[in-house]
C-alpha cells in the first residue's frame, strides 16, 4: 500500500491579509484536526509546522509582506528527505475534511487542478507555452515534492542576493515555472479533494448534489468559521 505524508504550516496569523477571526483557535481546535482524523483513518503521516524557516522570514521582510508564507509547506519536505514515503500531500491549513472523505489517489507525478486558459491570460501567459496549478492542494510523488522544494529554496536564494525577480503572489506562479521549466503535464485532481466554498453568498446559497459527494472543503474567504458552520449543518 502506496505511504503518503501530509504537510500542513499554520505560521503567524495564518493568513496574508487582515481578518478579525481568531484563526489560530479554528485552525487549531476544528479545521487541522479534521485532517489528522482522516490520516489516522487511513495511516498517512501528518505533520503541522508552526516555526518560521529563516529563509521564507528573510524573504517576507524583503517583500514588505507575509506572502513568503504560501511556501511554507514545500520547502518544509526537505525536512522529510530519508522518510519512507511514496507521496506528499500538500493542503492549506483552511481545510475541513468531513467523515466521509475517501483515500488519496496516486499520481506519475503530480496531481493538481490545471489554471483555467482565462486565469493564465489575466497575468499575460497562455496554455501553450506556460502549466500553472491552483492552489488548494497537490499530491506529488516524493521526487516530485523534493525537486519542487529544492527549487524554491534556490529561487529564494537568487532573490535574495537581487539576481532575479521573484513573483511572490500568486505563488502558484512560482510553482508554474518549476512545471513549465521541466515539462511537466499534471494529472488532474477531482473535484471532491478540493471543494471550494466561498464566503461571498453564503447566507442564500443552496446546498447541492455536488455538495453531498464533496469531503475537503477549502473555506476560501474571510468568514471561516461561518464556513464551517454552513458546512456542519449538512455534514459532519
Amino acid at each position: 500500500m502506496s505511504k503518503y505524508l501530509v504537510i500542513q504550516s499554520f505560521v503567524g496569523s495564518g493568513t496574508w491579509y487582515p481578518t478579525n477571526e481568531d484563526l489560530a483557535c479554528l485552525y487549531n481546535n476544528s479545521l487541522i484536526p479534521s485532517f489528522a482524523r482522516y490520516c489516522e483513518k487511513y495511516g498517512y503521516g501528518h505533520v503541522v509546522y508552526r516555526d518560521q524557516i529563516p529563509l521564507i522570514q528573510s524573504i517576507n521582510e524583503k517583500s514588505d509582506s507575509n506572502h513568503g508564507n504560501f511556501y511554507h509547506q514545500y520547502l518544509s519536505a526537505l525536512n522529510h528527505r530519508d522518510d519512507d514515503v511514496d507521496y506528499f500531500v500538500f493542503p492549506d491549513a483552511d481545510f475541513y475534511i468531513t467523515s466521509d472523505a475517501k483515500p488519496f489517489v496516486e499520481t506519475n507525478y503530480i496531481a493538481g487542478d490545471l489554471w483555467m486558459e482565462s486565469s493564465l491570460v489575466k497575468k499575460g501567459l497562455t496554455s501553450k507555452t506556460f502549466t500553472a496549478i491552483y492552489g488548494g492542494i497537490q499530491i506529488m510523488t516524493k521526487e516530485a515534492a523534493l525537486s519542487l522544494a529544492e527549487y524554491l529554496e534556490s529561487r529564494m536564494i537568487e532573490h535574495l542576493s537581487d539576481t532575479t525577480p521573484m513573483q511572490l503572489h500568486p505563488n502558484m506562479l512560482i510553482v508554474g515555472e518549476w512545471l513549465t521549466k521541466n515539462k511537466i503535464q499534471p494529472d488532474p485532481l477531482l473535484f471532491a479533494y478540493n471543494h471550494i466554498l466561498d464566503d461571498v453568498g453564503l447566507e442564500d446559497r443552496e446546498w447541492t448534489s455536488w455538495d453531498d459527494q464533496a469531503s475537503f472543503w477549502h473555506l476560501y474567504g474571510k468568514r471561516k468559521s461561518t464556513q464551517l458552520e454552513y458546512v456542519l449543518q449538512h455534514k459532519t
